[in-house]
């Protein structure tokens, strides 16, 4: 089935989330890394028992935002070989340009495919 067509109608979004959605959740994960530093600065200057907590929460925060980049990581590239397959994409990189970009939430035509260079 090709999508290189401007005749052709766009494809339905797929169920389950986009790979933009993944790609949100990736950087939400990667700037909640970010008071993890300030606790071990706290930590470094502190007596005990505050000491021990900044350095507990600064290695939680850390362990809770490492899994959460896997995470999106992971569900991002099945998310994108699922819409890659239905015919369309949500991401907004130059990569699928071949393909519909479609909007994630309402389905509604972003960008038509461009014939490949």
């Amino acid at each position: 089935m090709s999508f290189d067509s401007r005749n052709d109608a766009p494809p339905a979004l797929v169920p389950g989330h986009s790979a933009i959605f993944w790609i949100r959740r990736s950087t939400i994960g990667f700037f909640g890394f970010l008071p993890a530093p300030v606790l071990l600065l706290i930590g470094s200057q502190a007596h005990d028992p505050l000491r021990s907590i900044a350095f507990v929460g600064a290695f939680g925060i850390g362990l809770v935002s490492l899994g959460l980049v896997f995470l999106a990581g992971f569900c991002l590239m099945k998310a994108e070989r699922r819409e890659v397959s239905a015919g369309y994409t949500t991401l907004y990189s130059g990569r699928y340009r071949h393909l519909w970009q479609l909007d994630p939430r309402t389905g509604a035509v972003i960008r038509p495919p461009q014939p490949q260079r």
